[in-house]
């Protein structure tokens, strides 16, 4: 690896880390402010609708932005054109299709009409931050690691901050949740307009290239996909045989789990482009090397996360929600126990 190669992603990854804290911060304090407009059985509701969101994202999702990331390194060319402008088109259908799901299951549920309405307008959003993924796929690949990072910073804040302005404005879930629709506009147009030098950002409907992404991911994809929703399927199931009350607390304690897993999963991921180049430059060495220290470095961040949650739950609850949240300290540090191998 060159050292201007290398250089690139010590200082992206700095800045990947420096981000990632800032959207953390960001998510917590979203948090704290939200809980207390609206209550533990309002809550409740809050969780589950961005719960099912999260589900739609990793149905989506279904391991293409990995498979990408590998053909946008290994391919040039109308080739490499081709594959990543399916790949978008391909993502876009897939969030459409999740969103109308989500929207059903609303409706089969009986749920509020504002939030079955909200969840809609989410969807749409999905739809908006799929394609801002998919337009990241070349920047990641071709390092551009600080991009990356301001742009997730930049989602977090306009996601959250949306959010909470619903929450103080009307008091509704429903307006909370649809507030993903106008940020993910906005970001998908940012990142869209920072792509466009270095990769196509239109979609193209090609069927063969469909099937051939399908087939290359297909059980890779399967495995993620369970493996990613099965953590937010457990509030959705809280939702339905708990009281309002009880499910507000447990969603408290799942959203704790839910922001410090997904840090950690976007940090893993910005160390992907490192391992798909040490893996097309045939680099073991660098490959493993890089691999354990992902995996230690994981270990690491989990166990301190487990330690804090475990010990500081009554503390976690009370500035996350305030006094009405105090039963949720001890599902808190019940999930805290998940982190290190989530």
């Amino acid at each position: 690896m060159s050292d201007n190669l290398g250089a690139k992603i010590i200082s992206g990854g700095i800045w990947r880390v420096v981000a990632l804290g800032f959207a953390t911060a960001v998510s917590v304090t979203g948090t704290a402010i939200i809980s207390r407009q609206i209550g533990p059985a309002g809550f409740a509701q809050f969780a589950t609708s961005l719960s099912l969101v999260s589900i739609a994202i990793t149905l989506s999702d279904f391991g293409l932005l990995a498979l990408g990331l590998k053909e946008f390194t290994e391919r040039e060319g109308a080739d490499r054109e081709r594959n990543i402008r399916a790949l978008i088109a391909l993502r876009l259908l897939l969030s459409l299709a999740a969103a109308i799901g989500i929207v059903a299951f609303a409706l089969i549920s009986g749920y509020p009409e504002e939030l079955v309405i909200g969840l809609g307008v989410a969807g749409l959003g999905l739809a908006a931050l799929s394609l801002q993924a998919s337009y990241l796929v070349p920047l990641q690949a071709t390092f551009r690691l600080g991009e990356v990072a301001a742009v997730d910073a930049l989602r977090q804040v306009l996601v959250t901050g949306l959010m909470v302005a619903a929450a103080v404005t009307t008091g509704q879930v429903g307006a909370i949740i649809a507030a993903l629709f106008p940020a993910g506009i906005v970001v998908a147009v940012v990142v869209g307009f920072m792509a466009r030098g270095v990769s196509p950002i239109r979609p193209s409907f090609d069927l063969p290239e469909f099937r051939r992404l399908l087939s290359l991911v297909s059980v890779y994809a399967l495995a993620a996909t369970i493996g990613g929703m099965y953590a937010f399927v457990a509030q959705v199931a809280s939702d339905h045989v708990l009281s309002p009350h009880e499910s507000g607390e447990f969603g408290l304690a799942f959203r704790t789990f839910a922001v410090l897993v997904a840090g950690g999963i976007a940090a893993i991921i910005g160390g992907f482009p490192l391992l798909v180049h040490a893996a097309g430059s045939d680099d073991t060495e660098r490959l493993v090397y890089a691999g354990r220290r992902m995996l230690q470095t994981s270990w690491l961040a989990g166990l301190t996360c487990t330690v804090g949650l475990v010990t500081g739950a009554t503390v976690v609850a009370d500035v996350l929600g305030g006094e009405e949240f105090a039963g949720a300290a001890p599902a808190i540090a019940l999930i805290g126990l998940a982190v290190p191998m989530s």
